[in-house]
C-alpha cells in the first residue's frame, strides 16, 4: 500500500491478484474527492499512531493492540507548521475534522 501510493483496498485487490493469479471482479469503493481525501487524511493518523508514544501509551492503558486495530493518533499538529494550509484546513472543516472556531 504505502511502496504503491495507492489504498489498503487497492493493496489487498492486488495481492489477491497476485497470489492467485486473477485479476478480482469490480469492488472500489466510493472514489470521490472527499473519499479519497479522507483516506489520505486516515492513512496521516494511522502512521502517526505507529510513530509517536503518547498515542501508543493511551491505546495500551486502554487494553488494546494499535498494531491489530486501524486507528489513528493525532498529536494536535498536522495543520500547524510546515502543514498549515488554507487547502487542508477548509477540507478539514468540510469533512469535519476540524471546527471553524473564528480564528485566524
Amino acid at each position: 500500500m504505502h511502496k504503491e501510493g495507492i489504498n489498503k483496498h487497492e493493496a489487498i485487490n492486488k495481492a489477491e491478484a497476485m497470489i492467485t493469479g486473477h485479476v478480482p471482479e469490480h469492488r472500489h469503493p466510493a472514489t470521490g474527492e472527499k473519499t479519497m481525501f479522507l483516506l489520505r487524511m486516515f492513512t496521516y493518523f494511522k502512521n502517526g499512531m505507529h510513530s509517536r508514544k503518547p498515542g501508543q501509551d493511551y491505546v495500551r492503558f486502554r487494553n488494546l493492540d494499535f498494531k491489530k486495530l486501524e486507528i489513528g493518533y493525532n498529536a494536535g499538529q498536522f495543520h500547524h507548521g510546515t502543514r498549515k494550509d488554507e487547502t487542508l484546513i477548509r477540507q478539514c472543516i468540510e469533512c469535519g475534522l476540524l471546527i471553524d472556531g473564528g480564528l485566524t
